[in-house]
């Protein structure tokens, strides 16, 4: 056996390696590798040519330093020949000069020269001198009058191209004399910017540059800028043109621009103006840049900031460039190659095992649709057995086919104890007829099939004990029988919360109901005796003035106006508990002429406080009309009475359409309310300010919500201080009817 298992398997190996998936497999694999190798080998050269550049950069740029610092040591030697002397002659300087051989050890350098200031006064001695040594022809260029002047008194090698320069005054140009003052003032070795030497001719016009160190009297303190310039004598300087100045660094190296496309050298930023060298007469185009290697390295050149511009355009030689086209062409020809046999080999095995391959095919779905209705019928197993709802499967007779645990745990049976047996046997008497008159239509009503039937029962146990459940039966049909499935769930917890709650809400309305009671009566019989209290006053303020003093006429006014706010007061509670405990008869009332009925009642406080009120059209609702008169009444007195000192009071009343309700905008400028007191002006007696500032009972607007609220509606309040009120009315389309409780508070005390 185990020899014919290995021999199966090396056999299907073998097929699956002649299949067609397993060619466009290898063909796609190999692909993928040729075309990585490819990438791979182009990414090393690209890699490999960039590093040569990084390279050849740090070369070049290093190159640069070493000579600046090379030059800047030629200044230093002419500071300390002069240092060194107690006068240094023409002849010394050029024998200075030229031991130094500039061409061979200092390329680059057009000329060492030393430059002296000159006050007008000292002009024209300077000028004598210079003169009496030969230079007949010698004057300080450019010519003029200025109060101070410098004067380049040695430059060596004296040939033709310098001697252009012998006598120039180079602090009249502002860039020169930047250089000179930033050197003379600083003490150490100043580069210029970028100019035209005086040297140049029309012929090979080449920008340059200037290097100064300053020279100071011998033994004098140079410790600030002051005591540098007491101490000042005159520039050793240096003149470069800057292509013979590269040209010296690049030959030192070793074909530094072999790799490079472009060198580029600007002084400070990269602009066009600030060129300073480019090794080519044009950089690569913006177009050629995307695939290029550039760099822009800064270097300090004694107090100014040169940029050292590199481009490399990727220009391979042609033998490295086509390496990764070689790599590409030999791996996709061996692909293609290996993909034809295996796929040739695997067209002729394809025919010969088809019907097999349609036969296993048979025999896997088989079995698959086996498992998964094992699978199926598994899970639903284990779906009964652990719901928490009894489940239990009747015959088209009433015998018990299942019983899942659940109904053990419930009614107290064991499976093998009912399996079998009626199912009526768990029904208590009084629901045996109900029982037996559903199970009838259930078996022969195919049309209840799907729908099924609940019901409340009374679920009897083993041992004789019962309690509330609700069961519901449903039939279903197989190929042969029609079954009844029954599904049990107590409700007894259920039964004693809704119990419980009946209870609480029938103490809430009778506490209510006592409280709206009390309300209404102590408010109706509080009236008559602050009536008699507010009579009785206004009498012996009226017949007994002339025998009072001050003092008892203002006891007898704030008895009087005590009595006259408990009225209103009373009033108020009054007209509260009538509106919380009456049904109200509803009825199809305008709006509008609601508004036009509230505005007649309040005419004379509208006039007198000048109070504008806007109103668009509004809606016909379902209300009591005089709850309605009495809700908008309120809410344009409230507007009125908190209105802001000095402004004309104004009301804006409008509604807006919704789906399913009617939402009411009455909005003032009054004097506004603090946010965190929004919530207090519905409450009942709240009053946000002193009776003395603001006159009220603090009932108006909770009766107000109490109105709404009777209607099924809302009233919510958005404020702003100094800037006014909007009140946002919502008022539902469709109301709910309310029935009248039994003993209502009216029919109690007309009783």
């Amino acid at each position: 056996m185990g020899k014919e298992d290995n021999k199966g398997q090396r056999k299907d190996l073998v097929d699956k390696l002649h299949g067609p998936l397993i060619a466009w497999t290898v063909l796609a694999t190999s692909l993928i590798f040729t075309v990585y190798a490819s990438i791979i080998s182009s990414k090393y050269l690209k890699e490999k040519e960039a590093a040569r550049f990084k390279f050849n950069v740090e070369q070049v740029t290093e190159a640069v330093r070493e000579r600046l610092q090379i030059y800047n040591q030629s200044l230093n030697c002419g500071v300390a020949l002069i240092n060194a002397s107690y006068e240094v002659t023409r002849d010394e300087w050029k024998t200075f000069v030229d031991e130094l051989h500039l061409s061979e050890n200092w390329p680059g350098i057009q000329g060492l020269g030393y430059s002296i200031p000159l006050s007008r006064d000292e002009l024209p001695s300077h000028i004598a001198s210079v003169k009496k040594e030969g230079f007949k022809d010698f004057s300080i260029k450019p010519e003029g009058d200025r109060d101070f002047y410098t004067s380049i008194i040695y430059l060596e090698p004296f040939d033709w191209r310098n001697k252009r320069a012998f006598g120039y005054d180079m602090w009249t140009n502002d860039i020169r004399r930047n250089a000179m003052i930033r050197a003379r003032d600083t003490g150490e070795i100043s580069t210029s910017g970028l100019i035209t030497l005086v040297q140049e001719t029309e012929q090979d016009i080449q920008k340059g540059f200037l290097v100064y160190k300053p020279v100071y009297r011998k033994n004098t303190s140079l410790k600030n800028t002051e005591e540098r310039r007491e101490a000042f004598v005159g520039w050793v300087y240096a003149a470069f043109r800057t292509k013979d100045f590269m040209k010296g660094i690049l030959s030192s190296i070793n074909s530094p621009l072999e790799s490079l496309t472009g060198l580029k050298i600007y002084d400070g930023t990269t602009e066009k103006e600030n060129l300073m060298f480019s090794s080519l007469e044009h950089f690569a185009s913006e177009s050629q840049k995307n695939d290029s290697l550039s760099k822009n390295v800064s270097i300090d050149a004694a107090g100014r900031t040169w940029v050292l511009s590199f481009l490399k355009h990727e220009n391979m030689n042609s033998k490295e460039k086509n390496i990764p086209f070689y790599i590409a062409s030999a791996g996709v020809a061996i692909d293609v190659f290996i993909f034809y046999i295996i796929y040739i080999l695997s067209r002729i095995k394809q025919k010969t095992q088809k019907d097999s391959e349609r036969l296993q095919k048979t025999n896997e779905e088989l079995i698959l649709s086996n498992e998964a209705r094992l699978t199926s019928e598994r899970h639903l197993k284990a779906i009964v057995e652990n719901t928490m709802d009894g489940i239990v499967t009747i015959d088209q007779n009433g015998k018990i086919e299942t019983f899942n645990i659940a109904c053990e745990r419930l009614l107290g049976y064991k499976r093998e104890e009912v399996l079998g047996q009626d199912f009526s046997i768990l029904i208590p008497k009084d629901y045996q007829s109900q029982y037996n008159e559903f199970l009838k239509t259930l078996i022969d009503e195919s049309s209840v099939q799907n729908e099924g039937i609940k019901f409340e029962i009374e679920a009897l146990m083993k041992n004789g004990k019962t309690f509330p459940a609700n069961l519901a039966l449903s039939s279903f049909k197989d190929s042969q029988n029609r079954f009844i499935i029954g599904i049990l769930r107590d409700i007894t917890e259920h039964k004693n919360a809704q119990q419980a709650q009946n209870v609480l809400v029938e103490k809430l309305m009778t506490s209510n109901s006592d409280l709206e009671r009390f309300a209404y009566i102590a408010s109706h019989d509080l009236q008559e005796p602050l009536r008699m209290v507010t009579n009785f006053t206004q009498l012996l303020e009226l017949e007994y003035s002339d025998k009072l003093d001050d003092t008892a006429r203002q006891y007898i006014s704030y008895s009087h106006e005590s009595a006259l706010r408990m009225q209103k007061l009373v009033s108020g509670l009054l007209e509260y508990s009538r509106v919380s405990g009456r049904i109200s008869t509803k009825e199809k009332v305008d709006l509008n002429k609601v508004i036009m009925v509230a505005k007649d009642n309040l005419m004379k406080t509208v006039k007198d406080t000048d109070t504008v009120i806007k109103c668009s059209s509004l809606p016909v609702i379902d209300i009591e009309i005089t709850q309605a008169i009495q809700l908008f009444q309120n809410l344009i007195s409230n507007s009125i009475k908190y209105r802001r000192k000095g402004t004309t009071p104004e009301i804006n009343i409008y509604s807006e359409e919704k789906e399913d309700s009617w939402v009411i905008k009455f909005c003032d400028n009054g004097i506004g309310i603090e946010k965190k007191n929004l919530e207090k002006v519905f409450s009942p007696f709240k009053r946000l300010h002193a009776y003395n500032e603001i006159q009220g009972t603090g009932i108006g607007l909770s009766l107000c919500k109490k109105i709404i609220e009777n209607i099924g509606g809302s009233i919510s309040i958005h404020s702003v201080v100094d800037h006014g009120s909007i009140f946002t009315i919502i008022i539902p389309k469709k109301q709910e009817k309310k029935t009248a409780k039994k003993g209502t508070i009216n029919e109690k005390i007309s009783r």
